[in-house]
């Protein structure tokens, strides 16, 4: 007799069988996480925070890291003033092409 496979058999609780999850890529995961600095979260904005966890992250993309730069330096919390002024501050950068619409368009935990 063998044994089922975990991932087909349901757990004794009753909970739907679970699969596995694929790792996200790491620029995927940048831009999850400057469209969250963007949009604000349900409890407010998270710019302070962020500015003190990824301090001294290594942003995979130049451009990720002018975005959070420019983002978490923004005197404002206002989302809409943020984005009214981005795409000023990411061209004076020399990012002038930068898809800036997405970190404001993308529900939370969806792809920006």
């Amino acid at each position: 007799m063998s044994l089922p496979s975990p991932k087909s058999e349901r757990t004794r609780r009753g909970d739907p069988p679970t699969e596995p999850v694929e790792p996200a890529e790491p620029l995927e995961i940048e831009r999850r996480v400057l469209a969250a600095l963007c949009r604000g979260t349900e409890e407010g904005p998270v710019r302070e925070s962020a500015r003190q966890l990824l301090a001294d992250y290594r942003w995979r993309e130049p451009v990720h890291q002018i975005v959070f730069e420019i983002v978490v330096r923004f005197p404002s919390t206002s989302t809409g003033a943020l984005r009214e002024q981005l795409p000023a501050r990411l061209t004076r950068r020399g990012f002038p092409d930068f898809d800036f619409a997405s970190l404001f368009n993308a529900p939370p935990g969806s792809r920006a």
